[in-house]
C-alpha cells in the first residue's frame, strides 16, 4: 500500500518540476491542489512518517516553485506598473486628439 503512496508523492514531484520548467503556471495551480490534497490524505492516514524522504523532496520542488512563482508575480507587476506610470503620455495623446481637426 505505502508503494501506491509513495509513487503519488514522487509523481508529484516530477510533474511539478515538469510544470515549472515548461512555466505552465496553470498547471502548477493544479498540481500545488493535488499536493495538499494528498498531503491531507497521508496526515489523516498516519503515512507522513513512512514517506517522509519522498514528502522532503516534493517539499523542496514545492519550495523552489513558490519562489519561481513569486518572481514571475513580481515581472508581471513590474510590467503593469510601467504600462500605469506611462499611460499619462497615452491619456494626453487621447485629450490632444479631441482638440486636433479631423482628418
Amino acid at each position: 500500500m505505502h508503494g501506491h503512496e509513495r509513487s503519488k508523492v514522487t509523481s508529484l514531484q516530477q510533474q511539478l518540476d515538469e510544470a515549472l520548467a515548461a512555466e505552465d503556471w496553470p498547471r502548477i495551480a493544479k498540481i500545488d491542489l493535488s499536493i495538499r490534497e494528498l498531503l491531507e490524505d497521508l496526515r489523516a492516514n498516519a503515512l507522513l512518517a513512512l514517506l517522509k524522504p519522498e514528502i522532503e523532496a516534493l517539499m523542496l520542488s514545492h519550495q523552489c516553485a513558490g519562489q519561481v512563482c513569486a518572481d514571475e508575480c513580481n515581472r508581471l507587476r513590474d510590467i503593469l506598473d510601467k504600462h500605469i506610470t506611462h499611460g499619462d503620455g497615452r491619456n494626453a495623446y487621447m485629450q490632444l486628439d479631441s482638440f486636433l481637426p479631423e482628418r
